[in-house]
This record gives C-alpha cells, sequence and structure tokens, in this order.
C-alpha cells in the first residue's frame, strides 16, 4: 500500500517491513488471537470506500455539490425561452331597455305642398308669390314659419322654422340582440437577454359569432351584389393578432449589459458557487476521512500492539513452562522463578489491556463506517508501508497552495466580491431604457375572415398597425442606498481578500510545519526498525546464551523487554506515518477521491 501522496511522488520508495508476527492478515490466527469472535480484514483502501459510500458524516457532505449545480441550472434557466398558452371564453349577451325621458325637444313644422291651398287658407300670408306666381311662405295662426314641400322636397329652407318644444317620450337605453360567442387562443414567448433587454412575442386568434340582419323586417332587400356577405347567415368570425415588444437598456446607463444585468450577476455568482462546490465539498469530506482515517491508524496500533502483547506472552508461557522444569530439577532458584512468573503475569494484563483497547477502536471505527454486523475489524494491508522519496520544502508548501480546496474556495470567494463590487458601481449609472413595440391586428367590427387558417396567413396583411418607441430617463436624487451598497460591496471584498491572505500565510505555516513532521516520522521510523532489527538480534543473542546458562534469567527477560519495547514503538511509529500521509493528502485535495480511485 503507497501511503505516500502523488505530489511527493517519489523517485524511489524505500519499504518498511512490520516485525514477524506483527502483520499477520489471516482471519483464522485473528479469530484464534480474539477469542473466537467474528473477525472481518479491512484495507486502507476498503476503508476509504465505505467511508466515501456509506460513512454518515461524509454523505452528509456529499450533496452540496449538487444543490449547487441544481441553482446554477435555475439561474441558467432565466435566459430561456418562457412560452406560453392561454385560451379565454367570453359571451355577451343585449337586452332591450327604454326609459320615459322629458326635455326640450326640436321639432319642424312642416306642409306638403298639395295641401298648401287648405294650410294658406287658415295662415296668414306674410308674401302671397314669388316673381313666378308660387307661394314662398305662409305663417300658421301662431305666426310660426311654415316649412313647404312639393314633391317630399323643401322648398324655403332659409324660411323653415324651428320650434322648441318640452315633451316627454319613450327613448331607448339599449338594444335588444342576439348575444355573441368569443372564444380567444393565445401563444405567447418571452425571452431575458444576458445584456438586460427583454423580448416578447404574442399571437392571438380570436373568434366571434355575430348576426347580421336584414335592412327592413319582412328581408325584401337584397344584397348590393352577388358577393355582398351580410345579410341572414353571414358571419366571417375569425380574427388574429400579432405583437412584439423589445426593452433594453442602454449603455452609459444601469442595468446594461453583463457587468449591470441583475440576471447576469445572478448566473455569475451561481456559477461561482457551482465551481465552488467542488473544492468546498472536497475539503469537507477530506475533514470527515481525516476523522475516520484517525481512527483507524489507531485502531493499526491497537492492532499491532495486541499482536506484540500476544507474542510476549506466547513466549514468556514457554519461558515459565522450561523455568518450572529446571525448577523442579534444582537448576532454577525460586528468586528466578518468581521472576519469570511476574514477566508473565505483566505481560498477560498487557495483552488483556491491549485487547480491550483494540475491541474499543474497532467498535469506534466501525460505527465511524456505519457497519451493523458486529465482526471485529482486523487491518490488512498493512505489512508493508512505501514512503514516497520528499521533495523540496518549498516545492511541497507551493503544491498545497496550488491545490488546496479551501484555498481555492477562497479565492473563488474574491471573484464573487470583485463582481458585486462591479455591479454596485454600475447601479451608480442613470436608468437609460428604450422600448419598441408593433402590433398587427385585424378587425372583425363589419368581418372577420371565414376560417382560422385564413386569419392566420394574413397576419401580416393587417387592418391596422400600431407602432410605439419610447426612451425614458431617471437619475434618482442622491443615489444614497446605491451608494451605499457600493460601499458596502468594497469593504466586503476587501475582506475577503484579507480572508485569502490570511488563509495562504497558514496554508503555509502549515504546510511547512507538517513537512517537518513528515521528515521526523520517517527518520524516527526508520530508528523504530533499526531499532527493532537490533532488539531482535539480542533477544536471539539472549536467548541463546540462556539456554547455555551463561546468563541469568533475568538478563534474558530484559532482553526480551528491550525487544518488546522496540516493537510496540515502532507499531506507533508506522500508525504515525499512516496517519501524517493522509494528512498530506488532505492539504494537497487529493484525499476525497472517489471509490475506485483510491491510491
Amino acid at each position: 500500500m503507497a501511503l505516500g501522496v502523488t505530489a511527493l511522488a517519489p523517485l524511489q520508495a524505500q519499504n518498511l517491513s512490520v516485525p514477524e508476527g506483527a502483520g499477520s492478515e489471516q482471519q483464522s490466527a485473528a479469530a484464534a488471537l480474539l477469542g473466537g469472535h467474528p473477525v472481518q480484514e479491512l484495507t486502507p483502501q476498503a476503508m476509504r470506500r465505505l467511508a466515501l459510500t456509506q460513512a454518515p458524516t461524509v454523505l452528509a457532505l456529499a450533496s452540496q455539490r449538487r444543490v449547487s449545480e441544481a441553482a446554477l441550472l435555475q439561474q441558467q434557466a432565466a435566459f430561456d425561452w418562457v412560452l406560453g398558452a392561454a385560451a379565454s371564453y367570453r359571451k355577451t349577451a343585449f337586452f332591450a331597455r327604454s326609459e320615459l325621458i322629458t326635455r326640450e325637444r326640436t321639432i319642424l313644422t312642416t306642409v306638403d305642398g298639395t295641401d298648401l291651398d287648405g294650410q294658406i287658407s287658415e295662415a296668414e300670408p306674410v308674401s302671397d308669390v314669388d316673381e313666378e306666381g308660387q307661394a314662398i311662405a305662409v305663417e300658421d295662426s301662431a305666426g310660426n314659419l311654415l316649412c313647404i314641400t312639393v314633391e317630399g322636397e323643401l322648398v324655403n329652407p332659409e324660411q323653415c322654422a324651428l320650434q322648441t318644444v318640452i315633451s316627454t317620450q319613450r327613448e331607448f337605453a339599449s338594444g335588444d340582440g342576439d348575444p355573441t360567442d368569443q372564444w380567444t387562443f393565445t401563444l405567447s414567448g418571452d425571452r431575458q437577454f444576458a445584456m438586460g433587454s427583454v423580448l416578447q412575442l404574442a399571437l392571438s386568434l380570436s373568434q366571434r359569432n355575430k348576426s347580421f340582419y336584414p335592412l327592413d323586417s319582412a328581408g325584401l332587400i337584397s344584397a348590393l351584389s352577388v358577393d355582398d356577405p351580410i345579410g341572414n347567415g353571414s358571419n366571417y368570425p375569425w380574427t388574429s393578432t400579432l405583437s412584439l415588444s423589445y426593452s433594453t437598456p442602454l449603455p452609459f446607463g444601469s442595468g446594461f449589459g453583463e457587468r449591470g444585468s441583475a440576471s447576469s450577476l445572478g448566473l455569475h455568482l451561481a456559477a461561482i458557487a457551482a465551481r465552488q462546490a467542488g473544492p468546498l465539498e472536497d475539503a469537507n469530506v477530506a475533514n470527515a476521512l481525516l476523522a475516520v482515517e484517525a481512527r483507524y491508524w489507531l485502531h493499526v496500533q491497537n492492532w499491532l500492539s495486541l499482536q506484540t502483547a500476544a507474542s510476549i506472552r506466547a513466549a514468556l508461557d514457554e519461558r515459565l513452562a522450561s523455568a518450572q522444569r529446571r525448577f523442579n530439577a534444582r537448576e532454577l532458584t525460586n528468586y528466578e522463578l518468581a521472576q519469570v512468573r511476574s514477566a508473565r503475569a505483566s505481560a498477560m494484563a498487557r495483552e488483556e489491556t491491549a485487547r480491550a483497547e483494540f475491541v474499543a477502536s474497532s467498535g469506534a471505527l466501525g460505527a465511524a463506517l456505519a457497519l451493523q454486523d458486529g465482526a471485529l475489524l482486523v487491518p490488512a494491508g498493512t505489512s508493508q508501508l512505501s514512503l514516497p522519496e520528499l521533495r523540496g520544502r518549498e516545492d511541497f508548501v507551493q503544491q498545497v497552495l496550488d491545490n488546496n480546496p479551501q484555498l481555492q474556495v477562497a479565492n473563488l470567494s474574491v471573484d464573487a466580491g470583485q463582481r458585486l463590487l462591479d455591479f454596485a458601481e454600475e447601479t451608480l449609472k442613470p436608468d437609460l431604457n428604450v422600448v419598441l413595440s408593433v402590433g398587427l391586428s385585424q378587425s372583425d367590427a363589419v368581418l372577420g375572415y371565414e376560417s382560422a387558417g385564413d386569419s392566420l396567413a394574413h397576419v401580416f396583411d393587417p387592418d391596422n398597425t400600431r407602432w410605439f418607441a419610447g426612451l425614458s430617463y431617471r437619475l434618482p436624487f442622491g443615489r444614497q442606498a446605491e451608494k451605499a451598497r457600493r460601499e458596502q460591496a468594497a469593504l466586503s471584498l476587501r475582506r475577503t481578500q484579507n480572508s485569502v491572505h490570511e488563509t495562504r500565510v497558514a496554508l503555509a505555516a502549515g504546510a511547512t510545519t507538517h513537512y517537518a513532521r513528515l521528515s521526523s516520522s520517517r527518520r524516527l521510523l526508520a530508528e523504530a526498525q533499526e531499532r527493532v532489527r537490533l532488539a531482535q538480534n539480542a533477544f536471539e543473542r539472549a536467548l541463546s546464551s540462556r539456554n547455555r546458562g551463561a546468563i541469568a534469567e533475568f538478563e534474558f527477560i530484559a532482553a526480551a523487554s528491550e525487544r518488546n519495547r522496540a516493537e510496540l514503538d515502532y507499531a506507533a511509529r508506522l500508525a504515525e506515518a499512516g496517519q501524517l500521509n493522509t494528512i498530506s493528502q488532505a492539504l494537497l485535495g487529493e484525499l476525497s477521491l472517489q471509490p475506485g480511485e483510491v491510491q
């Protein structure tokens, strides 16, 4: 298993072996060591996959990226076409109504020329006859001039009298008629553009049934021509209307362009949030994985300690049996036998303590990985630890600054702050907008079109058109709110920039400290391995000498204890090395790998 990270990338790896008996991966041996309890091997790769796929704390952080992606899609949808369809029905009924109205009315007093003789006998003539001997005008007994008509034509309009009288008559307020039905179908579309402009289109199709009446009640008057459609049964109900409207802010005004458009601002911020979501999720997941892997490497240390303690106890079991035989043969003193018994008792206590710590760390690791089967987790794949060759400290620090996800998130926050400041500065400009619209409509005041297709075919041949162009200029007095917004954005940007600088300094300092710990850990692990080798050699010589009777029992026990201390120290150094390599991956943004990509 390579615990190093790619960024430290090795020219060659230094392999350090776990002492004999301390790295067994056989489940049967582990089950025997753990009293027959069911066990499950767990390699670092398997642990990482479990943490990424089912650890509750990791899964709880894995949704942030999807939330940000959904927010970005929502902002992008603001610039999509918005299509609409509508249908409406209207029915209008007509009812007759009349009222008795009393008011002044102007009337003409007319006399037909054929009855002129009868009227003249009752009137006083003003002038008898004209030059041709025709009567011109007469007055009635009341002194009113009479309007004279001959064969239906007024012959004395200049002398005709208008009479004003007050009278009461019934007058119509509303006429009776058949109801009209109207259906309207509308298709619309509008779109907003990144420059701040808006385009709106609408096409409406209406059907309004109308009734045309004959010109007289008997229907005796025919159409004016064979093509005249007006008459009983004529309808032509279809009309269409097409409208287009375009509004946009103008340059040198607020709201124009990607810097000034609120929708463009929202899209830009959503895009930054989506770009932040990846490294932010990586950073959060890495922090969660660090906690899981810290438990894992503690568990590795406890497992190696348990194996070492069990090996020590087993060796002392053999020594006690041998010492008892030698004591019975009077080759060993009672004091020496008591030393062996005391050492064995201490070894048994250490083994029980190590077993309890192992069981506890197994339970904690299983809970962190959401494992439910209750089997004891036995670390596997840790018999070889490959430590990569370290590069220079400056290279390592620079790689951390280039790849650390937290710093990437902070740098993107600076971009967002700059975008907000740009927008705030744009709002200080005056509002300068132009609106253009055109409407093409058909009229059914008399006739529409016979069919819907015919009406739509003539939508660009309208009965009337409406054109509109408008320009507005607005400058709020003082712009105090906008100035305050700009100042707030500028302060927020400066705080973000300072925060990024502080993060870089802290990361650089932390990377430098961690690099020193890595170097120290490599050296201490190599020294621990060397101590194990020397202690093992010393133990083997002591064992040979003890078998020859060249040394006392307590000297042999001291050599065995030194070997045991070396093995336990090596286990601690091995777990520390694994933990430090995990931290290196987190600093370099390489810890939160997907399952199947675990190095």
